[in-house]
């Protein structure tokens, strides 16, 4: 038999705040890819020169 009583349910839906952490950062190492790949030199003089100058800086 169905049972007549209406029983009201509250469910609370929380987000975990870890769950968020391995997306963000896998979006964040795609957008700094792509970044970098508008970034780069186009001839391999200009990867050198920058390679360098990053060197002399630190």
């Amino acid at each position: 038999m169905a049972n007549k009583e209406s029983k009201n349910q509250i469910v609370i839906i929380r987000k975990d705040p870890e769950s968020g952490l391995i997306p963000g950062f896998i979006l964040g190492l795609l957008a700094g890819v792509i970044v970098g790949l508008l970034q780069a030199p186009s001839s391999g003089r200009d990867l050198r020169e920058k390679l360098l100058s990053r060197v002399r800086r630190g």
